[in-house]
């Protein structure tokens, strides 16, 4: 879009015309006000409004909120196999279920070779937070610790 733009305005040289401080003043605003209405004035405006959007984050947060969404859908799907004690073979098929049911999930974790690293994931991360909940109380605890001994008399803890 082609837009002229005033000498003056651009070189901010704006002089007021006049004999009186008055008529100067009103000769300054006489010129803001026709600049105001000018097309350049308002494309500036607007290339303004538009920077102040941010449309590229926009676009990467909601992208990456969809991907966090599918990944957290696989995650429940895996907990469900390991809760329920059924093979790891069960999550393609279940996965399946799901997206012919309308559920986003992706293109990644779908394998059952990756629901075994999720599901050891998630026993990692539920024991960490089981201890740190145990050292948090800070309430006494015992460990009992019992000795047996095979049939060939050897020792076993």
């Amino acid at each position: 879009m082609r837009i002229k733009l005033s000498a003056e305005w651009v070189s901010c040289q704006i002089q007021p015309y006049g004999a009186t401080r008055s008529r100067q003043l009103i000769a300054i605003r006489k010129k803001i006000y026709e600049h105001r209405d000018s097309a350049s004035h308002k494309q500036a405006v607007a290339v303004q409004q538009t920077a102040s959007v941010d449309t590229l984050k926009t676009v990467v947060v909601e992208s990456q909120k969809e991907h966090v969404d599918a990944t957290c859908k696989v995650f429940r799907t895996v907990y469900y196999i390991a809760a329920n004690n059924r093979p790891y073979a069960d999550h393609p098929g279940l996965i399946d279920l799901q997206s012919l049911n309308g559920v986003k999930l992706g293109r990644m974790l779908h394998s059952n070779n990756a629901a075994t690293d999720i599901a050891d994931h998630i026993a990692d991360e539920m024991r960490r937070k089981l201890l740190q909940s145990v050292v948090d109380a800070k309430l006494p605890f015992s460990v009992l610790i019992d000795e047996s001994t095979s049939l060939s008399q050897k020792s076993a803890d």
